[in-house]
C-alpha cells in the first residue's frame, strides 16, 4: 500500500482496491440516490470496509441496493459519503486506487493524484429492511428480467396514479408472471413454469424494479428472491435489491383484454418497424399520432401533421383476415416499444373497432411453440386529430 505519511494514533483505515471493482459497485448503487432530496444523508453511500471485502449500500428510502467487492485493508469500518463526488472522482482515476480515512476525511490517492473528500459516521443512515413473514425461492436471471421488460414498459410516471405506478407481480397454481398498465396500455407475460416457488403470492413493486435488471447481467445464474408483507429483495453474487411494496388492489385487468377482435393483421416486424420509424419522423410531438389502414394484403401508414406542414406515407405487406377493411390511430412511439420487445420475426395484431383495445403479440409459424405468453395492449388515438386530404 501507499505510505500517506500518517501520524501513529490517528489512522481510522488504509485500503487498496482496484478501479474496475470499484466502479463497478458504484455503477450498482448510483441509479438509487435520489438527484433532489430534503434529507441530505440520502445523497450518500454507506461503505463498510473490511480486510477483504468492501460493500457499499445506496437507498431512497424506498428501494436499497447493496454491492459487494474484494479489497485489501487493514481494519474494519464504516462511513457514509457523497455518493456522486466519489463516484465521478473514481471514475477519472487510474488502475490502483489507496483510500485512508482519518477523522472523517478520506484522502484517495491513484499514481500522482491526491484529494480530500469529508466523510461522516455512519450511525445516522438508513438501517436495511426486515422482510417479515419471507417466502423465499430462486428464479433464472433470464426469465425475471424478460417479465421486468415486458411489463414494466406499459406502468404509468403519474405518482396519483397509486398501484398503477407498479407492476403486478401474479403467482398461481400454474403460472407466474407480470403486468403493467397505464389506462393506455399493458403489457403482460406469465409462464408457465412455477417450480419452487411458493404458489398465490400477488405482490406490486414499483417501476424502479427496471433498475434490477440493469444490475443483474449474467443470465445463467438465478437470483434469490424474498417476498414479505412490506418488501421484497433479490440476491445475487454481488449484490443484493430490496424494494418495498406499493400497498393497495390492482386493476382486473383480464377485463380490459378483450375476448374477440374479429380483424387480425399478420406483419413482418423489421419492415413493420422500419416503415413507423420513417413515417413517425413527421409525426406531431405531442400525440406521435399516425393513421393505419388495413387491408387485405396491405397496410397503409401515414401521418399528416398540421402545425408543420408535412406529411408521409409508407405501404407495408400484410396478410388481413378480417370482415372489412379498418382505419386506426396509433400512438408511433407505443407501438416502437411494443413491437422491440417481440422476440418472433412477425407479429400479430388483432382489432375490433377503431376504438376497442388493439392486442399486439408475437406470431409463431410452423413447429415453433412459445415458451410464454404473451400479450400488449394499446388503446387506439382518435383518428379524427389526422386531417383529411383536401
Amino acid at each position: 500500500m501507499v505510505d500517506f505519511g500518517r501520524e501513529k494514533g490517528h489512522l481510522m483505515g488504509l485500503y487498496s482496491i482496484e478501479k474496475s471493482i470499484f466502479i463497478d459497485l458504484l455503477e450498482k448503487v448510483i441509479p438509487i440516490v435520489p438527484t433532489k432530496t430534503t434529507i441530505q444523508l440520502l445523497s450518500d453511500v454507506k461503505i463498510k470496509f473490511s480486510a477483504t471485502q468492501i460493500e457499499i449500500m445506496a437507498t431512497d428510502l424506498e428501494q436499497y441496493v447493496v454491492s459487494v467487492g474484494t479489497i485489501t485493508g487493514d481494519s474494519d469500518l464504516e462511513i457514509t459519503i457523497n455518493a456522486k463526488r466519489l463516484y465521478d472522482i473514481i471514475k477519472e482515476l487510474s488502475d490502483t486506487i489507496e483510500m485512508e480515512i482519518v477523522d472523517n476525511v478520506m484522502t484517495i490517492k491513484s499514481d500522482s493524484f491526491v484529494c480530500k473528500m469529508t466523510c461522516s459516521d455512519s450511525n445516522e443512515y438508513p438501517k436495511l429492511p426486515v422482510i417479515d413473514d419471507p417466502k423465499t425461492f430462486d428464479m433464472p436471471i433470464d426469465k425475471l428480467k424478460d417479465m421486468i421488460k415486458k411489463s414494466s414498459y406499459a406502468v404509468s410516471d403519474d405518482e396519483l396514479k397509486g398501484v398503477l405506478c407498479g407492476v403486478l407481480w401474479d403467482i398461481t397454481d400454474t403460472s407466474n408472471g407480470m403486468v403493467g398498465t397505464d389506462g393506455h396500455r399493458l403489457g403482460l407475460v406469465f409462464n408457465e413454469d412455477c417450480v419452487g416457488i411458493p404458489k398465490k403470492q400477488s405482490v406490486i413493486m414499483p417501476k424502479s424494479l427496471q433498475h434490477l435488471s440493469s444490475i443483474a447481467k449474467d443470465s445463467d445464474k438465478s437470483l434469490q428472491v424474498t417476498i414479505g408483507e412490506k418488501y421484497i429483495s433479490f440476491v445475487c453474487g454481488s449484490f443484493i435489491f430490496y424494494s418495498k411494496l406499493i400497498d393497495g388492489t390492482y386493476p382486473a385487468y383480464e377485463k380490459v383484454i378483450p375476448k374477440s377482435n374479429p380483424k387480425t393483421a399478420i406483419i413482418n416486424k423489421a419492415n413493420l418497424l422500419s416503415a413507423i420509424k420513417r413515417v413517425s419522423v413527421l409525426a406531431n410531438q405531442k400525440t406521435r399520432l399516425l393513421k393505419f389502414s388495413f387491408t387485405p394484403s396491405n397496410l397503409e401508414i401515414e401521418v399528416k401533421n398540421r402545425e408543420s406542414g408535412c406529411d408521409a406515407k409508407q405501404s407495408v405487406v400484410i396478410e388481413y383476415t378480417g370482415d372489412d377493411n379498418i382505419v386506426i390511430g396509433f400512438n408511433a412511439s407505443y407501438l416502437q416499444e411494443i413491437i422491440s420487445m417481440i422476440p418472433t420475426q412477425k407479429i400479430q395484431i388483432s382489432m375490433n373497432t377503431k376504438k376497442s383495445p388493439c392486442l399486439i403479440s408475437p406470431f409463431f409459424e410452423g413447429a415453433n411453440k412459445p415458451t410464454s405468453k404473451e400479450t400488449f395492449l394499446v388503446m387506439p388515438l382518435l383518428i379524427d386529430l389526422v386531417p383529411s386530404e383536401e
